[in-house]
């Protein structure tokens, strides 16, 4: 129109455009709806790995505590099984005192009566 004004055809094509409705934003709006779900889409996958990752620290984080607790209990029985073998040998001990303070009064008996004996044959003189 501006190049050549006389053109009847593009008068005619200028004013069909003018009068035709403007295209429908549907197709836009459907674009915007389709990029809103696939942003909802791409939020919903993020929260899912988001769930997955903190789901897969707890369940770290209990089998660690579980580890945890059998080193607690290994511990712990280890502690006890030392106590108890320490107790064995404090008895051990004990019992091994007392069998060798009896063999002591033992033999201080046996002396003596071995110095009575000698002390009977001195005086019985053979003559």
């Amino acid at each position: 129109m501006e190049l050549n004004p006389d053109d009847k055809e593009a008068r005619y094509n200028y004013e069909l455009l003018k009068y035709q409705p403007d295209p429908p934003e549907d197709d836009q709006k459907d674009q915007d709806k389709k990029e809103e779900k696939e942003q909802e889409q791409d939020q919903n996958k993020e929260q899912e790995q988001q769930q997955e990752q903190d789901q897969n620290k707890e369940q770290e984080q209990e089998q660690e505590q579980d580890q945890n607790k059998e080193q607690e209990q290994q511990q712990e029985q280890e502690q006890q099984q030392e106590q108890a073998s320490e107790e064995e040998k404090s008895q051990d001990m004990k019992q091994a005192e007392s069998i060798l303070d009896a063999l002591k009064q033992d033999e201080q008996v046996m002396q003596k009566k071995q110095i009575a004996r000698s002390k009977s044959r001195k005086l019985a003189k053979d003559w």
